[in-house]
């Protein structure tokens, strides 16, 4: 068995050396897929899942695949809240709008239930034109808004629905999602609306499922270098400025794009340039869902 395992993966190693680029990545990241998506169903509880992200043990299997960009074209992205794209993925929706992407971003909550009820519907207004400011400056985007209920994203049938219907008139090819596993509920809440919208009626295999960073680890198998535009992701989330009164939002995406470049080849240099990088979990939509539906059962099992 290991003759054979060895012979393998020379015959694979061969493989990949004399593909182009573009076909050597494609495999890559299959493979990285695969292997991703077994770590996961392995555990069968929540909490295991998050120990072994958190562990790294990953990084031993997995090496991130550099990306410029999605090879979509029509490309949604689902932000639990206004700012959670951004300090996630800002760079990288930069770089779709240069390249020409069509984009379509949708706010899954108001912004404003997490406020004083006396201040909700003031502090919702505000975080609604702080996005359309933000998506002006991308790409002239005019964003959505659904409108539920911070921090407690119903999971109804009707929500399900509403979601399988944003899917179908985008024409999406590519989504854009926090990653399941992030600390806060109405991100996980979000995935698991993924998965109801699925089952109401199922999403083309077609479609790209990119699952993002934005307060927790994940276990990355694509890396974006947002080196030369860490700047006006700086910009982008000074924009957010009812969120920045307590928290400095540019300053900890630009830490975590620095944390990230960990990922990227290292300069051999005396002294080498500072970089960025924003990470993601990259699959199809079958191995993404396999791995919602093996979560939310650990959900059902220990009612966490």
């Amino acid at each position: 068995m290991f003759f054979i395992n060895k012979v393998l993966r020379r015959v694979y190693s061969f493989l990949l050396n004399h593909f182009n680029e573009k076909i050597r990545k494609e495999l890559l990241l299959e493979a990285t897929i695969q292997v991703t998506r077994r770590f996961f169903l392995e555990y069968k509880d929540a909490e295991s899942m998050r120990r072994v992200v958190e562990s790294h043990r990953y990084r031993k299997s997995i090496r991130p695949i550099l990306l410029d960009v999605p090879e979509a074209s029509n490309i949604l992205i689902y932000a639990p809240h206004q700012d959670d794209e951004t300090v996630g993925a800002g760079g990288t929706l930069l770089r779709c709008a240069i390249h020409g992407k069509r984009l379509k971003v949708i706010y899954v909550t108001d912004g404003a239930s997490a406020t004083k009820p006396t201040n909700q519907e003031d502090h919702g207004s505000i975080r609604k034109e702080e996005a359309k400011m933000v998506w002006d400056f991308i790409g002239g985007v005019l964003p959505e808004f659904w409108d539920l209920p911070c921090r407690k994203i119903p999971l109804t049938q009707e929500n399900a629905q509403i979601m399988r219907e944003q899917i179908e008139e985008s024409s999406a090819e590519c989504i854009f999602i926090p990653f399941f596993l992030e600390a806060p509920l109405d991100h996980r809440r979000v995935n698991q609306l993924l998965l109801m919208a699925h089952r109401v009626r199922p999403l083309p295999e077609s479609i790209q499922i990119w699952s993002y960073q934005v307060t927790s680890i994940l276990s990355p198998n694509v890396m974006v270098d947002i080196t030369e535009l860490i700047d006006k992701n700086d910009i982008i989330n000074d924009m957010w400025n009812s969120q920045n009164v307590s928290f400095n939002y540019s300053h900890f995406a630009r830490g975590k794009a620095a944390y990230n470049s960990i990922y990227l080849n290292r300069e051999r240099t005396a002294r080498p340039r500072r970089r960025y990088a924003e990470i993601f979990f990259v699959s199809g939509v079958k191995e993404y869902i396999s791995i919602l539906e093996n979560y939310v059962d650990s959900l059902n099992t220990t009612g966490s």
